[in-house]
C-alpha cells in the first residue's frame, strides 16, 4: 500500500513530534523530581544553587528568521555575577519544520561540577501577554565548561522571550 503524503500529514507529523517533545519534558521534571526526593533533599528543589535573579528586556533584531512574517525578539549579552553560572548570548532559531526554539550559550564560572543546570524562559507574543515558556536541562555541567543550549518554544505566537531562571545543583 503506498501512502502519499499530503499537507495536512505534514501539520499532524509536526503537531506530534511537537507533543513528543512536550511529553519528554514532563518526564525529564518528573524525574528530577522523583530523584531529589529519593535523595531526601527535596529543600535543594526549593533552593537551586545558582538563579538568574532579574529579568532583562529584550531587543528586537532585524529579521532572524526565514519568514519574512517573523518578527522575533532578542536579547544582547547578559551576564550573573563572577564565579556563578552565566548566560553569555541567546537568540531565536526556526528549524526546516517551522519550530521555534531560544539557542544559546552558558558557562559554568563556578569552582564547582553543578547538576541539573535549567535554563528557563517566559515566551510573550506582539501584545506582551505571556502565552507560555520555554526550557532546556542539562544534567551536568563541570567547573569552566560551556553548554550550548535549545529549548523549543511550543506558542507559536511567542515573539519574545525573557529569561526567568539559571539554576544547578552543586555535585
Amino acid at each position: 500500500m503506498v501512502y502519499k503524503l499530503n499537507i495536512s500529514t505534514g501539520r499532524t507529523i509536526r503537531y506530534f513530534l511537537r507533543c513528543a517533545v512536550i511529553a519528554i519534558g514532563i518526564v525529564v521534571m518528573v524525574g528530577i523530581s522523583t530523584a531529589c526526593e529519593a535523595e531526601g533533599d527535596i529543600d535543594s528543589v526549593n533552593k537551586p544553587a545558582v538563579q538568574l535573579t532579574e529579568s532583562t528586556p529584550i531587543k528586537p533584531p532585524a529579521q532572524t528568521s526565514e519568514k519574512p512574517s517573523a518578527q522575533l525578539e532578542v536579547q544582547e549579552e547578559v551576564k550573573e555575577e563572577e564565579g556563578q553560572l552565566e548566560l553569555l548570548e541567546y537568540d531565536w532559531f526556526i528549524d526546516e519544520y517551522d519550530f521555534k526554539y531560544i539557542t544559546g550559550k552558558i558557562v559554568n564560572g563556578s569552582k564547582d561540577t553543578l547538576t541539573y543546570v535549567t535554563i528557563s524562559f517566559s515566551i510573550y507574543d506582539a501584545e506582551e501577554y505571556k502565552v507560555g515558556d520555554a526550557s532546556d536541562i542539562i544534567e551536568r555541567l563541570g567547573p569552566g565548561e560551556k553548554w550550548k543550549f535549545q529549548a523549543m518554544v511550543t506558542a507559536d505566537n511567542g515573539v519574545t522571550a525573557k529569561p526567568v531562571e539559571l539554576s544547578g545543583f552543586p555535585e
